[in-house]
């Protein structure tokens, strides 16, 4: 028998009284202050008209600082007569605070004057980024919930005219300060909100900083790895070692993916595993009529700065409709390195043309279709179908998929089977009225696996850039041959 057992029963008791005076301490502090927050706002608000408090002089803010002080000293005056839990922290650091909540962004106020930053993403409350020195980087602000985030938000937007709600979804807005600002919110958006802030260079680069790297500052790339996927197939599989490991650094290298095939060959499954590829400091946006990709999932639960954009139907109580051509839209302004979209099957392909065109990586779509060869007779219905007045010929439609697609994946069904049929290449020319492209990887019957046909990339520099060689792919070809 354990003699000590009481006494260790005592002890964990009186740790957990312990654990949880701490948790009510912490927590009542979080209260104390957002009701300090609250009522130095109301007062505020006042005291001062909203226009003036749109962009607010040294005037309004040494009122607001004055006020606050005042508040701060009356809150613990109550709380030592009363037996209350008392304010604590020093004048300076509360003052800070609210000065922020009250007439600025919160704590996104500090995000904002972070130096070399370019953009905040806030994923939802528990989850914000900031870009600056080339990449992604987490921070540990987060929002008590998502009432509280949206409060704060459309706080910001108000002297604009707009609010965010579920009448209005998406927000397009510039705030104080000339910073730009895109929200969406719930039923479009998970997480939500989601909101990407573009913040205005404090310092301007000049001429002369362009040839040091005091304010570009930006970081080395990462080395990449790959698995050895070779050692990993299986006979039979949809994919091969060698095709596995090419689409892989396909990936890594950013280069924009479409996967074509009919109903039920697995289209969303193959964008769901080629997303999932994408490095994890790179930032994705997730476009879908119903929520079926699974991009990057975190062992915390949160979205891995990997949001997810759903479209709406219009409303019977007269809400709009938002649609994937809404979506792209809002989706260019979160700053994505990875632009995914479910399946394209209307107007928005026009925009997503145009983005992929123009540079932006990692984009992933698919489309209904039996092969590649009927890919731009598809965008060019679904330019009809969305009523598109954009009067392009068919050679035009060929030239924007050309630059806009680097790669295709064609899937197919067999007796059951879903297999990959080919992985070509578009050139970035055009023939006719086709983009030219090049069959990197064909499904051979007779072995029942994907083969390399010998034919390297046209543009390989693509791969190069990102620190990766296609020559990795001819010398598994090789050594899987001999």
């Amino acid at each position: 028998m354990d003699n000590h057992g009481p006494f260790q029963e005592d002890q964990v008791g009186l740790l957990a009284r312990e654990m949880q005076q701490v948790q009510a301490t912490a927590v009542s502090q979080g209260d104390l202050r957002r009701r300090l927050v609250a009522g130095v706002r109301q007062a505020t608000a006042r005291e001062f008209s909203a226009t003036r408090l749109a962009e607010p002089d040294d005037a309004v803010r040494r009122w607001v600082e004055e006020y606050t002080r005042e508040q701060i000293q009356r809150s613990r005056r109550e709380a030592r007569a009363s037996g209350a839990p008392v304010l604590t922290g020093s004048d300076e650091e509360i003052v800070r605070h609210v000065l922020a909540a009250v007439l600025g962004l919160g704590e996104l106020e500090s995000l904002r004057q972070m130096e070399g930053i370019e953009d905040i993403a806030i994923n939802g409350p528990d989850e914000i980024y900031v870009f600056r020195r080339g990449r992604w980087e987490p921070v540990a602000t987060t929002f008590g919930s998502e009432e509280e985030l949206l409060e704060l938000l459309n706080r910001a937007i108000a002297p604009t005219g707009r609010q965010v709600s579920p009448l209005e979804p998406i927000v397009d807005a510039v705030l104080p300060g000339g910073d730009r600002i895109n929200v969406v919110m719930h039923p479009c958006a998970r997480p939500s909100p989601v909101v990407g802030i573009r913040v205005r260079s404090r310092e301007p680069i000049t001429f002369l900083d362009m040839v040091t790297v005091r304010q570009l500052g930006y970081q080395a790339r990462p080395e990449w790895k790959i698995p050895d996927y070779t050692r990993l197939a299986q006979t039979g599989a949809m994919l091969n070692g060698v095709a596995a490991t090419f689409l892989h650094l396909a990936v890594v290298a950013g280069l924009n993916i479409l996967v074509v095939g009919s109903t039920g060959v697995g289209k969303t499954t193959m964008l769901s595993a080629l997303g999932g590829l994408i490095p994890a400091e790179r930032r994705v946006v997730v476009i879908e009529d119903t929520p079926e990709l699974r991009m990057r999932q975190t062992e915390d639960g949160r979205p891995g700065n990997c949001i997810y954009l759903l479209t709406r139907l219009r409303g019977l109580e007269g809400t709009a409709a938002v649609t994937q051509a809404d979506l792209v839209r809002a989706a260019l302004r979160q700053r994505p390195d990875g632009l995914t979209v479910g399946e394209a099957r209307g107007g928005e392909i026009l925009d997503l043309l145009k983005a992929l065109a123009t540079g932006h990586r990692n984009g992933l779509t698919s489309i209904h279709a039996e092969g590649v060869e009927e890919v731009p007779i598809r965008i060019k219905q679904m330019f009809q179908e969305a009523e598109l007045r954009v009067g392009i010929t068919n050679e035009v439609v060929a030239q924007w998929i050309a630059h806009a697609f680097h790669l295709v994946v064609s899937l197919a069904l067999s007796d059951g089977r879903r297999y990959v049929r080919e992985i070509l290449e578009f050139s970035g020319l055009v023939e006719g009225e086709q983009p030219s492209r090049q069959v990197l990887f064909r499904w051979n019957p007779n072995r029942g696996e994907l083969e390399w046909t010998g034919m390297r990339l046209a543009r390989e520099r693509l791969l190069e850039e990102s620190g990766l060689s296609f020559q990795t792919i001819v010398d598994l070809a090789n050594s899987a041959r001999s």
